[in-house]
């Protein structure tokens, strides 16, 4: 995936977004010539098909994430380096019209464009026994509110977001390894005192049990039946 902009295109995107925060109202089709034109003349970047190909991606790029944040300001410089979504564009990459939820601090791009299934829990939360369909859930640190109950401990979500098209179906399967049993986690533990000086190592222990359940998640568009009872027990 591409991840930097020349330094000469930054200051065309720089220029671009200047001009259509001081006089759009809201994103044009497509950028007037002229004043590509005009901003690439005053960096000093000849025009050629990098930089029509580089106006056409920050056009869509400004226009997607209108629909997403209608009520955001124009972009800016760093707004424009920092998007995934315009690195995605910029690489040739599948891009929705409405942002996927996250995963960590990372777009969910798979879990809408990848059939999967896909496994909900990222190692923070395996020991999930059931969802509160009023409380909603969390997976991997992003919160999903429940649509529907379309069983047992199996759910439609959606992200806290009326405007996202994107519905996923999440359900639970008996872990194949499961036993129960304790599972015994030694380590040892220094304590820093005041004056900057360590204690002698404390010897410590923690005793939990394995998972019980998986827990998988797919996008509504790709679950069958089928596809959920064939869902692998390992992943």
């Amino acid at each position: 995936m591409i991840t930097s902009l020349p330094p000469l295109h930054a200051q065309l995107c720089k220029r671009l977004c200047a001009w259509l925060a001081a006089n759009a109202r809201r994103p044009p089709r497509a950028l007037p010539a002229d004043v590509v034109e005009e901003c690439a003349a005053a960096i000093g970047l000849p025009l050629g098909p990098e930089v029509t190909q580089l106006v056409d991606q920050l056009q869509r790029w400004i226009s997607l994430r209108a629909i997403a944040k209608p009520d955001a300001d124009w972009p800016s410089l760093v707004d424009v380096v920092r998007s995934d979504l315009f690195r995605r564009i910029r690489s040739g990459l599948p891009v929705l019209d409405y942002p996927p939820p996250r995963a960590q601090s990372e777009l969910w791009y798979d879990l809408v464009l990848q059939q999967g299934p896909h496994r909900a829990d990222d190692g923070v939360d395996t020991d999930r026994q059931k969802v509160d369909p009023e409380s909603g859930v969390v997976l991997r640190r992003q919160w999903y509110r429940v649509v529907e109950v379309l069983g047992d401990q199996r759910f439609l979500l959606a992200v806290d977001d009326e405007r996202s098209p994107h519905r996923f179906v999440l359900w639970r399967k008996d872990h194949p390894d499961w036993k129960p049993h304790w599972r015994t986690f030694r380590f040892e533990m220094r304590r820093l005192l005041r004056d900057g000086v360590l204690t002698e190592p404390i010897r410590c222990s923690i005793e939990t049990t394995p998972p019980r359940y998986l827990w998988w998640v797919q996008n509504a568009a790709f679950v069958t039946e089928t596809t959920r009872l064939q869902t692998p027990d390992t992943a």
